[in-house]
């Protein structure tokens, strides 16, 4: 087993989702890639990530007590207010129907 395993991101790319979504990998090809290294390096190596940068810290972890991946939140279709909770029928700022 490897003393650690890098994973090389780029963070601090974009000021919204939708200007970093075209430059980035699926989750099924994130999954082939952690296979190929649980296989090079054995499934109880450790993660330690890269970010690459030229100054200040480079290197950062994957949190065991938070969770890996969450949903972008839902927005109100008229004037794209961040909804309380999934489903919200009525935008709580413009009072318009959420669909």
């Amino acid at each position: 087993m490897a003393k650690y395993t890098t994973l090389n991101i780029r963070s601090n790319e974009g000021y919204s989702a939708e200007q970093v979504i075209d430059k980035t990998i699926t989750l099924g090809a994130l999954l082939e890639a952690v296979q190929e290294a649980i296989e090079e390096h054995g499934e109880d190596t450790p993660v330690i990530l890269n970010e690459g940068q030229r100054y200040g810290a480079n290197y950062g972890f994957l949190s065991q007590y938070e969770q890996l991946f969450t949903t972008e939140p839902e927005c109100c279709t008229t004037c794209e207010y961040e909804l309380d909770y999934e489903g919200q029928e009525i935008c709580p700022q413009c009072g318009n129907p959420t669909d």
